[in-house]
């Protein structure tokens, strides 16, 4: 790939990480856009949470039903090196090489049979993984186009990062908000009824409350 053509592709993924969308609709236009650069059938991001055995499939392009998908994490050998080289890994042959351990039944339910994994790292962490996926033949990934992925997982990393601290002020903004809502109320009733029945409805707005 010639280093114009490189920038160029870079510009694209730079406009395409945009913090207004959400995350899902984000990544799927990043899917879409590593489908056509990279030519492959498939692309689809896993994002892992602290302490989970399993990692979540959020986004994918062009759609394969992989969403929402939990893929373990704990016999997932390749996993492991990603945490340690936080570099792109490519498998030949991924729905029988050992180092995909746990996941090799999900490749052979999706179909893959070569995989280029590129971790999502900020500041150390692995966030989770964007994959290109190999469905039509079998295919190895050149020198090139691994170090091309490593500076584009850099990229996006970033902006999940950066959108998941956005998400965060806003529930934080959220809370605050029904937090000064509850003491309005606290300050014009002496209903204890009603002030228990206000709390709880604002409470509702902001905390996941499951029904019995």
């Amino acid at each position: 790939m010639h280093s114009a053509e490189t920038l160029a592709n870079l510009q694209k993924f730079l406009t395409l990480l945009d913090p207004s969308l959400n995350l899902s609709e984000m990544l799927t236009n990043v899917a879409q856009q590593l489908v056509e650069m990279f030519d492959v059938d498939h692309s689809g991001m896993l994002l892992f949470k602290q302490g989970d055995e399993t990692g979540e499939v959020i986004a994918e392009h062009p759609s394969r039903g992989a969403v929402g998908l939990h893929v373990p994490l704990t016999d997932y050998p390749l996993v492991d090196q990603l945490s340690r080289q936080q570099k792109p890994i490519a498998v030949y042959d991924a729905q029988n090489d050992p180092q995909m351990g746990g996941a090799r039944p999900t490749m052979r339910q999706l179909g893959i049979k070569s995989i280029l994994i590129i971790p999502l790292s900020v500041r150390g962490n692995i966030l989770g993984s964007l994959s290109l996926d190999s469905i039509s033949r079998s295919r190895a990934f050149t020198p090139a186009e691994l170090e091309l992925c490593h500076i584009i997982g850099n990229q996006i990393a970033v902006a999940v990062d950066y959108t998941f601290s956005l998400e965060m002020v806003e529930t934080g903004r959220q809370q605050a908000q029904t937090l000064r809502e509850i003491s309005s109320v606290l300050s014009q009733s002496l209903d204890l009824n009603e002030v228990l029945h206000l709390i709880l409805e604002q409470l509702e707005n902001v905390l996941p409350v499951s029904g019995s």
